[in-house]
């Protein structure tokens, strides 16, 4: 019979063959979060459309003699041929970069998870004026804080503050 030891952490799933690294487990997120309720950042998803506040892209002036109007999703940005040379890209300088307020930063089963909103992209259903929703540290969208946001992200964001959310984004 095999002897297996499990993290006793509500949620956690994990399982061990030895007892001294499950207890090391216990208790411990996996990375700090690299950043603060209330900072605005940016992550490593750009958008191609937005339907929300254009205040909320950081390159919004960059785009802005391409975006065209569209029926289903208020504005995008038309396909274009990448000129850093990647084949489909995902990046800022073919798609919108947006402003992102942390919310807030909880631990889940060992993981800090750091809740965002951004005012770019409204939700029909259930309506809301933002898009929001978790990442974490490392491994997935990582945050970057921006030095000097602009000062109507920076006071619409602060009503956001405090909500946490279910969806990983």
């Amino acid at each position: 019979m095999k002897v297996v030891y499990r993290c006793e952490e509500p949620g956690c799933r994990w399982e061990f063959d030895n007892p001294n690294t499950c207890v090391a487990h216990e208790g411990q997120p996996r990375f700090g979060p690299n950043v603060k309720v209330g900072d605005i950042v940016t992550l490593e998803k750009c958008f191609g459309w937005y339907n929300g506040d254009a205040k909320w892209i950081r390159n919004y002036e960059d785009h802005k003699g391409r975006l065209e109007k569209d029926a289903h999703l208020d504005f995008k940005l038309p396909r274009q041929k990448c000129p850093k040379g990647h084949g489909n890209c995902f990046d800022s300088c073919c798609n919108l970069e947006f402003y992102w307020v942390v919310t807030a930063v909880t631990k889940a089963q060992h993981r800090w998870r750091i809740h965002v909103a951004s005012k770019a992209v409204r939700r029909y259903r259930p309506a809301a004026s933002h898009i929001h929703g978790y990442t974490y540290p490392q491994g997935h969208l990582t945050c970057r804080v921006v030095a000097k946001p602009p000062r109507a992200v920076v006071a619409a964001g602060k009503r956001l503050i405090g909500m946490e959310f279910d969806n990983l984004l």
